[in-house]
């Protein structure tokens, strides 16, 4: 019975801890993280629950214990000791009942906790991608900006030089002009 309360609890603390893990990559996610976050409070709830129910167990066990001790000394004591330890066994088998009822709730409940788990993995992964994706585009994007910036650049040094030139020629050209008509008069 221990060893299945341990179990339980260390599946309860990794439940727990696979919750505080979803918080956080539901903080890092931001907005799109919202809904990871309140299935994560609801996986911690789960934990906590668990944690309880083991705690209320392990006390039923020792009530068990100590009314089977009381059991075992009243029984050598005469034939009522037997009668009331026929009655405390009879609660005892109930309380098994119960125990083993609550186990089975616990499974179940951990089971779809667990494979809620998993969907939230998926997701997150699914989340993950899109962000790398989004990343990937932005950073082709801004490389992209840069090189038209580089070529705007170039093509503008380019003109620069083609206005020089050209006050050149039209500098030579009036100074021609000059000429020519100093050698025509």
């Amino acid at each position: 019975m221990n060893t299945f309360l341990t179990a339980i609890n260390q599946i309860s603390d990794q439940t727990n801890l696979l919750a505080l893990n979803a918080n956080i990559e539901a903080s890092r996610a931001g907005e799109a993280g919202a809904g990871f976050a309140v299935v994560a409070n609801e996986v911690k709830k789960l934990a906590q629950e668990c944690s309880n129910t083991v705690k209320q167990i392990d006390e039923i066990i020792h009530n068990i214990k100590r009314k089977t001790q009381l059991v075992v000394e009243k029984a050598t004591n005469g034939s009522e000791a037997v009668q009331e330890g026929k009655a405390i066994s009879i609660q005892v088998l109930e309380s098994f009942d119960n125990i083993k009822s609550t186990f089975e709730h616990i499974d179940q409940y951990i089971a779809k906790e667990l494979d809620m788990t998993d969907q939230m993995s998926l997701i997150f992964n699914r989340v993950r991608q899109q962000v790398d994706h989004i990343s990937n585009i932005s950073q082709k994007h801004a490389a992209a900006t840069e090189d038209v910036l580089a070529t705007t650049q170039e093509q503008k040094s380019n003109m620069d030089v083609i206005y020089e030139f050209m006050g050149k020629i039209n500098h030579s050209s009036i100074r021609l002009q000059d000429l020519i008509a100093e050698n025509t008069k």
